[in-house]
């Protein structure tokens, strides 16, 4: 077996197994679908791309050399636009079929008639540089704005090193044409060699930096739904608890004081017994669009639980915790629809003050914010109740 077939036989072997492995993340994970299902059948044309390069006899055998050289370009269409699709971004088909378009009439021109061999590699690979530097330019931005620059260079780069390849290809030909013997990447010779070892390579590559790109979307939604409730969007009570203990480290470090507002929805029940849980979940989710709307940028807001919020003021005095609280009662009992089914939502307030020097820890003063809202609620509800003496 020749080195170029050897090399071959590996990287279809490769992109059988890395093909298998989106397939099963697509269909049996569920993880990223429709991207891992482009992905799997990049792996797969490649794959079949592979194997018929094997049974290239000459570069004047148009049926095998065809199928390989649309193979080749429809796997990496698939895999830029798994990209775009991953994104929510995917290119106007267009631009691809443009390209796809040329290659089809190139390669059924050359089983009509016969075209010049040197010609026809050319083409080839303009048409791939050009997928592949689509593929680059046109979800460069769009990861550039979701993971950064690491991980845009991670995921372009083999994109980018892959035209690359082919550009110099194009460029070998027009400037060095070889001879015709030597025009398929599969011709045993040094140069043919290195180029398909340069495309294992970046396969690889290309693949394991989409994992990459996947897994980081992965692991950020993990930690987002670790400090975040689920229903409402909010901060939950395990992110608040961190954010009460930095702001006291701050206090402790010569910050100004802090107020602590404890929200409570009036009679919550009633909304779930009469209208039920689905009118209660929209309820609480337009209860907490409300208190984010109505708190300062710099303030947290959490749902700690239940019907119950949460709101963190830096930087404020008593009459600052007194304004910000009546302001937030006032946004949930007038907000529009605020329950389905036209029950009127109210909330109830508790108020507690951590001041500079002040002896204090998150759950005390929690605490002294729960004794507030309880006088609050047994004054009557939608009402908001200061700190006694603080």
């Amino acid at each position: 077996m020749e080195a170029t077939h050897s090399v071959l036989v590996v990287l279809a072997m490769l992109l059988a197994l890395i093909g298998a492995g989106w397939w099963m993340a697509a269909v049996m994970l569920g993880l990223s679908r429709g991207p891992a299902l482009h992905w799997s059948v990049f792996c797969a044309l490649g794959q079949l791309a592979a194997l018929f390069g094997m049974f290239e006899s000459s570069p004047r055998d148009a049926w095998s050399v065809g199928a390989s050289n649309l193979l080749v370009l429809a796997a990496f269409v698939a895999a830029g636009r798994g990209v775009g699709l991953f994104l929510g971004r995917p290119a106007p088909l267009w631009m691809d079929s443009v390209a796809f378009g040329a290659l089809v009439l190139v390669t059924a021109a050359d089983m009509l008639v016969g075209l010049n061999p040197l010609w026809r590699a050319a083409m080839v690979s303009a048409c791939t540089a050009a997928v592949l530097l689509r593929a680059f330019l046109a979800n460069g931005r769009p990861l550039l704005a979701e993971f950064g620059a690491a991980v845009t260079t991670v995921v372009s780069m083999p994109f980018l090193l892959a035209a690359g390849l082919f550009v110099w290809r194009l460029v070998r030909m027009v400037a060095f044409p070889p001879q015709e013997g030597e025009l398929l990447m599969t011709a045993n010779t040094s140069v043919n060699l290195a180029a398909l070892f340069a495309l294992t390579g970046l396969a690889v590559l290309l693949n394991m930096s989409l994992a990459y790109m996947v897994l980081v979307r992965l692991v950020r939604r993990l930690q987002h739904l670790s400090r975040h409730d689920s229903l409402t969007g909010l901060m939950n009570r395990r992110a608040m608890m961190g954010t009460i203990d930095a702001e006291l480290g701050r206090v402790r470090r010569g910050a100004p004081g802090w107020a602590l507002l404890l929200v409570d929805v009036d009679h919550f029940k009633r909304v779930n017994d009469t209208l039920g849980h689905a009118a209660g979940d929209e309820a609480l989710r337009r209860v907490a669009t409300a208190l984010r709307q109505s708190a300062r940028q710099i303030d947290s807001v959490a749902r700690m639980g239940g019907e119950e919020f949460c709101v963190l003021a830096p930087m404020t005095d008593l009459h600052g915790a007194a304004l910000l609280a009546e302001r937030l009662r006032q946004a949930v009992a007038t907000a529009t629809g605020a329950a389905p089914g036209g029950a009127r939502v109210t909330v109830s307030v508790g108020v507690a003050l951590s001041l500079a020097g002040q002896a204090d820890t998150g759950e005390s003063a929690l605490a002294r914010a729960d004794r507030c809202l309880y006088r609050a609620k047994a004054a009557g509800r939608d009402r908001v109740e200061l700190p006694a003496a603080e």
